[in-house]
């Protein structure tokens, strides 16, 4: 959602108080980049920063972007992620569109009925691997690949195929130079809704023909929204340091038609090497990235 605090702080407030002085002053405070800006300063940065608005897709995204311009040679160092803060307005626009959970988020089970909004904020510090040992710092996991795909379906909800999810998965893999059966696991967009988690479970059965094992973090965190992806990044990382496996939980029963692995009950220790991040978000944003064990 970005900065809405300049909005919700009005919401009772008398028709005077909006677009005065203050307010207007508050706008432009939270215009797009400042979370970004404000990072920056925090650190004591002086280098360019951009917030990049993907909806729950951004954390991806952001990852993406950061990975793209240390390929090309543009920085020597970048810090990427994502962020949310609770909003009135994200709580009462899911309650709008009515896909918020009755009692618990249950993604992937066959009675999820939708999700809980959390908040967040995740970011990582990526670098050329070369620059990483020099200065002896820890390589915790390698972004190999990354791909972002979009469509023009509907605001709100995913194409019934999974468009933009599936040439998301597929490009990351080739950007990777793997194949679907490198995938060890896959940490789904899961958010618990009716109509996501189906149209996700078809697509990754689509893209892994052979099976993966796949879960869903959204069910302890919350749908965090743009901190989403870069949460579920961190949760990718830990996967790959601890060789383990978090599960989806409150998944009882999965929703079928489902040939794939379920993680459910408990954190599976097995092998892992690589992972595959998925992502969606309103307005058709997906991303995808694939991380791999150092």
């Amino acid at each position: 959602m970005g900065e809405t605090e300049f909005i919700e702080e009005r919401l009772g407030a008398p028709a005077e108080e909006w677009l005065s002085a203050d307010h207007t002053r508050r706008i432009v405070g939270g215009r797009p980049g400042c979370i970004a800006r404000s990072v920056a300063a925090e650190l004591g940065v002086e280098a360019p920063a951009v917030d990049l608005y993907g909806a729950c897709a951004a954390g991806n995204m952001a990852i993406t972007a950061a990975r793209r311009q240390l390929l090309d040679g543009r920085c020597d160092v970048a810090i990427a992620g994502g962020a949310d803060g609770f909003s009135r307005l994200a709580f009462i626009g899911f309650m709008r569109l009515r896909v918020m959970a009755a009692e618990v988020c249950r993604p992937f089970d066959e009675r999820r009925d939708g999700l809980l909004v959390g908040e967040g904020g995740v970011l990582f510090v990526l670098e050329r691997e070369s620059s990483a040992k020099a200065r002896g710092a820890p390589i915790r996991a390698r972004v190999v690949g990354a791909a972002v795909a979009c469509e023009s379906y509907h605001p709100t909800r995913p194409h019934p195929d999974g468009d933009g999810l599936s040439r998301a998965t597929m490009e990351a893999l080739a950007d990777a130079g793997l194949t679907p059966t490198d995938i060890d696991y896959v940490c789904a967009h899961g958010t618990g809704t009716p109509q996501n988690d189906a149209i996700e479970v078809a697509v990754m059965q689509k893209c892994f023909p052979q099976g993966v094992a796949f879960s869903s973090i959204k069910a302890l965190t919350g749908h965090t929204m743009g901190a989403a992806a870069a949460t579920e990044a961190a949760c990718c990382v830990l996967s790959l340091e601890r060789q383990t496996l978090i599960p989806t939980w409150h998944l009882d029963k999965v929703l079928q038609p489902c040939a794939l692995d379920a993680v459910q009950g408990a954190p599976r220790p097995t092998r892992v090497r690589y992972v595959l991040n998925n992502s969606a978000g309103f307005g058709g944003y997906n991303s995808s990235i694939v991380l791999a064990a150092v």
